[in-house]
């Protein structure tokens, strides 16, 4: 239900409350009753949207990771992009990547892209790209970074696609007089333990005006896919198991931040959002009704 159906039931509400009004309702009912639509209303109008909004920024099911203890790291700088390939295990619309990232100073924003893979190597335009604000990094701690795609890539399984991940705005600046202590602003992204990552994964290095370089060792990542829709049918749910591949063997020091294992789901800040909104609704639509009633009962 759209949001003008919502207010077009409330007028239908207000409408049906002054008919009743002329058969003799209280000045007690009346008080009690108007205020109370107004709050109910402004709770299913807030809630639609809410949920809608949600709907739009859905996140898919977890498909490709590879999560554990970090090994080592690199830097993420202009001028000095990073890949990190992947081999879908679901066919369906890929619609986030995530990757393990702390900042340095104030380097800017992060932009992400998925390509075709060609020879190990991303080919051809981007499939989808995205930008992430430095505010979504921590200075202090290793965190998820989660870069969602608006416009979802398709994905065929067992196909392979390439992650890039810029900073153009991001530097290391060397001083000329001493004591030579460069100043950082930068994204640093880590490595897990080589040799556990998803079979076939590499990441990829560039330095500035150099080709790609292809190291056999991969960075945290996950991938989220959304499969398509299945038409409903009365046969027997087939008890096969899932694809082998789809979702890489998670070593036992599994960090807690790293362990997602299926759908996102709404965060604790969009409750409270949500319920920040509904409470200042339904103040304004209880104050606005009791207006209505004052001035009904005035007559």
């Amino acid at each position: 239900m759209q949001r003008g159906s919502f207010i077009q039931l409330y007028e239908v509400f207000i409408s049906t409350e002054t008919s009743t009004y002329s058969f003799g309702m209280t000045r007690i009912k009346a008080r009690f009753f108007s205020p109370l639509i107004g709050v109910l209303m402004s709770f299913c109008v807030g809630g639609a949207l809410f949920f809608s909004a949600s709907a739009a920024h859905a996140v898919g099911t977890l498909d490709q990771q590879f999560t554990g203890s970090v090994n080592t790291y690199t830097y993420i700088e202009n001028g000095s992009p990073k890949g990190q390939t992947f081999t879908a295990g679901i066919t369906g619309a890929l619609d986030a990547f995530t990757i393990q990232l702390r900042k340095q100073g104030s380097p800017g924003v992060l932009n992400g892209a998925i390509y075709a893979e060609s020879n190990g190597l991303p080919a051809g335009n981007p499939l989808a790209t995205t930008t992430v604000a430095e505010s979504a990094v921590s200075s202090s701690a290793i965190v998820t970074v989660s870069f969602d795609f608006t416009t979802p890539v398709s994905v065929a399984a067992g196909t392979t696609y390439v992650f890039v991940v810029t900073a153009p705005n991001a530097t290391t600046t060397y001083p000329s007089t001493p004591p030579f202590t460069p100043t950082y602003d930068n994204y640093i992204m880590y490595f897990g333990n080589p040799g556990a990552e998803p079979a076939g994964t590499h990441s990829l290095y560039m330095g500035s005006g150099s080709p790609w370089l292809i190291f056999n060792q991969s960075f945290l990542f996950a991938t989220y896919v959304t499969p398509p829709a299945q038409p409903s049918s009365s046969a027997t749910p087939s008890t096969s198991s899932s694809p082998s591949n789809s979702t890489a063997t998670v070593p036992a020091t599994v960090e807690a931040s790293l362990a997602s294992t299926g759908n996102k789901s709404h965060s604790g800040e969009e409750i409270v959002l949500l319920g920040a909104v509904l409470l200042i609704a339904g103040g304004i639509t209880w104050n606005i009704s009791r207006a209505h009633t004052r001035r009904k009962i005035s007559r």
